[in-house]
């Protein structure tokens, strides 16, 4: 009497016989399926990127592999899962990484998944934010990436170019009317904007006005003039 078994292992399908007690065995070694449907998040959470994908028939573990680069060759191993679900909390905040997964069983290891990619969010900035302006990685919060005095979150909040030092947040134009002494910047969606006034800089700032909306982009000060000396200080934060 012939036997027939098949297993999940390996990159390649094989087929052999065996004998045992005089019995034949038919043993059939069928390729892994590649795990499908890999997804990596994209800044969701701070702590981790989570990285799913499809169960594969025959898989009793699944191993995960990163890298900086899409090349799956020279990717590092990070770890491995028995559900379809990984979290990785090792990856450097804000860089961008690439996946794969592998499948596994006592027979062999099945071949690479194609790759998504992920990465951990670095708080406040957003992952789009990151990916347009620090695709390689994310270098800090408190790092002034293109030397203009103001740091990567403050250009974030204000949303000026962090990698281009002619663009950062300031007060494009001032004039004096008869209604009263106007300054001007460049109004952006999503960010409230307040006006300070100090007669001297070693001086306490004095607020005029704050809550300023997208898209007002002025304000008339009148209580002072041009012939009043000080300096106006332009504030911005998230709405």
């Amino acid at each position: 009497m012939a036997y027939s078994v098949s297993v999940y292992a390996g990159t390649t399908a094989r087929t052999g016989t065996v004998t045992v007690a005089g019995q034949s065995f038919l043993v059939i070694q069928e390729a892994f399926e590649l795990p499908g449907n890999v997804q990596a998040t994209d800044g969701d959470y701070e702590d981790r990127t989570e990285i799913t994908w499809d169960f594969v028939p025959g898989a009793l573990n699944y191993y995960l592999y990163r890298n900086t680069t899409n090349d799956s060759g020279s990717s590092s191993y990070i770890g491995s899962s028995t559900t379809n679900v990984y979290n990785d909390i090792s990856g450097v905040v804000g860089q961008v990484y690439t996946y794969w997964v592998r499948p596994y069983n006592a027979g062999g290891t099945g071949g690479y998944s194609i790759p998504d990619t992920g990465y951990r969010s670095a708080g406040v900035v957003s992952g789009s934010w990151i990916t347009t302006y620090f695709p390689g990685g994310y270098p800090g919060d408190d790092v002034d990436s293109d030397g203009d005095g103001f740091s990567n979150i403050e250009e974030f909040i204000a949303d000026t170019i962090p990698t281009n030092a002619l663009s950062y947040f300031q007060i494009d134009n001032q004039y004096e009317t008869p209604a009263g002494f106007v300054i001007e910047w460049n109004s952006v969606s999503g960010r409230v904007y307040g006006v300070n006034w100090v007669g001297h800089l070693t001086n306490s700032l004095t607020p005029l006005t704050n809550g300023i909306a997208y898209p007002q982009s002025s304000y008339t000060d009148t209580v002072h003039s041009a012939d009043d000396e000080g300096f106006y200080n332009l504030e911005v934060e998230l709405e």
